[in-house]
């Protein structure tokens, strides 16, 4: 019995280290969860955030066009004026209120044709109204009495080489909204 005893009390001292780097693995394992599950939430909220200005970005394009057709104003360049001025106002308004994490910015990027590979790398500005404005093109067209078609459209400038960036950053992670060259919105209104 004692020799039982002893032996016992052998193999669990011999299994206490093991025990001990089981018990702080699965404390670091937890750890680890823990953070994995805080990076996977800042990707989904920066998702979010990204989804969110594409949507407003479309209405305020939609929204801003309809209006002022509706107003009978049919001159491309005061709708353009429009637009650039109603965007230019929202994405400085997002950038203000996620000023801390995330922290959002905007910037003119150059874009190297159609390719966005190291966004944010090469030739940037922060973004201003001109931007878009000189960026974009507006067709109207009135089709007949009580119709009229328009386009709007993000050139990226004369030699197709600009984007809109906008880069939202958390300390780890970024994600990017990007208004890109050949962005297109065409409406028919009625009315």
């Amino acid at each position: 019995m004692k020799e039982k005893a002893f032996i016992s009390i052998a193999i669990f001292v011999l299994f206490i280290p093991a025990l001990m780097q089981l018990s702080l693995m699965q404390g670091l394992s937890k750890t680890s969860m823990n953070e994995i599950e805080a990076i996977a939430l800042k990707a989904e909220k920066a998702s979010l955030l990204r989804k969110e200005l594409e949507i407003n970005s479309d209405k305020i394009i939609r929204e801003t066009i309809i209006n002022e057709i509706k107003k009978n104003n049919l001159n491309h360049e005061s709708i353009k004026e429009k637009i650039s001025e109603k965007l230019f106002t929202y994405f400085k308004g997002f950038e203000e209120t996620h000023s801390f994490e995330p922290k959002l910015s905007f910037w003119l990027v150059e874009s190297k044709g159609y390719s966005y590979n190291g966004l944010l790398s090469g030739g940037k500005k922060e973004l201003e109204m001109q931007d878009i404005k000189e960026n974009t093109q507006l067709i109207v067209s009135s089709i007949n009495e009580g119709m009229t078609f328009a386009e709007f459209y993000f050139t990226g400038g004369i030699e197709k080489d600009k984007a809109i960036a906008g880069l939202i950053e958390f300390n780890e992670l970024k994600e990017f909204f990007l208004l890109p060259i050949g962005y297109t919105q065409k409406l028919e209104v009625i009315g």
